[in-house]
Order: C-alpha cells, then sequence, then structure tokens
C-alpha cells in the first residue's frame, strides 16, 4: 500500500508542478524479496542460491546468496555505470565477509565487510570506518560506479565510507553473463569470506546516484499535503518513492 501511495503522490504533484527534470541515475531493477523472487519492474528475476525467501526478506547461510544473471539489457544500463542499493545484516563481522562479487566468483576483489567496517580489497585506501556493521542489525548499503570518472563510492547508512579511482575495472561486472552474485565469496579463497544473513531488498540504478540522492534515501516520504505546501519538486518524489520499504 505504501509504495502505491508514493506513486499517487507523484503522480498527482508531477501534473501540477511540471515535468520531471532530467537525473543521471533512473531505477531499472526492485527486488523487494516479498515472498517472490520477482522484480517489480519486469525485469529478470533475482536467483537464489539456497537461502530461504520469507514474507518480506531473504535469509541465508554462509554462500547462500542471491545473484542476477544479465541484470540488464544493454540498453537499460551499462556493467560499469551503475548504482546498487540493499538493505541486510550479516551475522559474522570478523575478518572479510564478501557482499558483493563482480568477477563470478573468479577473483578475490570485491566488496567487503571487514571487521565491521566497509572494504573494497585489494584497493589499499578503500577501508571506511570501523563498526558501519554490527551483527545482525540491518543496515543501508548504496554504491556507485562512474563511466566517466572510473569512480567506485560506498556508502553505509548515507554516510560515505570509501571511494577510489577504478581505473582498473575491478568493480566492473564483466563475466560471461555480466553476473552479480550478493553475499557469495570467490572460489579463490574457496568461498570461505563469506556470513549468513538476510537481506531486505535489491535495487539497480542505471548511472550513479550523487551523493545528495543517497542522502535522500535515508528520508521518509513526507504526506501529500506536506509536498505540496513545501513546494517539493518532482526529483524529490522520484527519490522517495522508491526509498527503502518501512523507513517511514
Amino acid at each position: 500500500m505504501k509504495r502505491i501511495i508514493s506513486a499517487t503522490i507523484l503522480l498527482t504533484v508531477g501534473v501540477l508542478m511540471g515535468p520531471a527534470s532530467s537525473h543521471a541515475a533512473v531505477l531499472v531493477r526492485d527486488y523487494e524479496l516479498n515472498g517472490s523472487f520477482a522484480d517489480t519492474l519486469g525485469g529478470p528475476a533475482i536467483n537464489p542460491d539456497g537461502g530461504t525467501l520469507n514474507a518480506t526478506n531473504y535469509s541465508f547461510g554462509q554462500n547462500q546468496g542471491l545473484n542476477v544473471l544479465n541484470a540488464a539489457a544493454p540498453h537499460d544500463y551499462s556493467f560499469n555505470d551503475y548504482s546498487i542499493e540493499t538493505t541486510f545484516s550479516f551475522s559474522t563481522l570478523s575478518g572479510f565477509r564478501k557482499i558483493l562479487d563482480f568477477k563470478d566468483r573468479t577473483s578475490d576483489s570485491g566488496l567487503y565487510n571487514l571487521n565491521t567496517a566497509l572494504n573494497f580489497f585489494p584497493v589499499a585506501t578503500a577501508t571506511g570506518s570501523p563498526g558501519a556493521f554490527t551483527a545482525d542489525v540491518p543496515a543501508h548499503l548504496v554504491v556507485t560506479r562512474d563511466a566517466v570518472s572510473s569512480q567506485f563510492v560506498g556508502y553505509v547508512n548515507g554516510v560515505q565510507q570509501i571511494s577510489f579511482p577504478d581505473s582498473s575495472g575491478l568493480a566492473v561486472f564483466d563475466s560471461t553473463g555480466n553476473i552479480m552474485r550478493f553475499f557469495e565469496d570467490d572460489s579463490v579463497t574457496g568461498q570461505s569470506e563469506a556470513s549468513a544473513g538476510v537481506v531486505d531488498f535489491i535495487r539497480i540504478y542505471k548511472g550513479a546516484l550523487t551523493a545528495t540522492e543517497v542522502r535522500a534515501l535515508e528520508q521518509p516520504v513526507p504526506e501529500p499535503a506536506t509536498l505540496l505546501l513545501a513546494g517539493v519538486g518532482i526529483s524529490t518524489l522520484v527519490v522517495g518513492a522508491w526509498r527503502r520499504r518501512g523507513r517511514s
């Protein structure tokens, strides 16, 4: 119901206030994991690797995460120009625990939790502040990669944790099928650097969200009357309509 209400607000205020302004990032895949692996936007389903689909989330054991094969057609977005948003928790945070694998488990590189900090291995400067993650506590993660600058940025709960120029393409999904793997470690380390956990949703965007747009994802959706009185633009509504379920 909350999503339907948000969409109604979006359409109503869009008519009253004019057309939307253009943005670099557009939501193209929305996996809410509410008793279904389907993409609510009509794209390919996300694939489970042994976990349990629940009414409002997906729970997984070690290396029982999710994957998206050919996550988007070439006209939707390129695999070097994207944003990914998810809310998840890990039960184990000691050492390296892989969050996102870019090379279909053929390389040790990737996005990790490292002793409660966000880390991109093997980039020496890409480790965030300790305490970004807490065991069994949901964290809101957003990562972006800009094709023009090659800049990769990672945020936890709206706070930037890492940023580096990905000139070597470590964060490009360039394996066969351009597969995205979530919460599954690579074969190089025997898949030993993974954790059990729970994921609430996964969303994929075309283009890199700005820091301002990432922070906006943390905000609750205002009431319709507040939106109209404040004269909020349609761009804010686009972000609000797709914000995390239950953040009101």
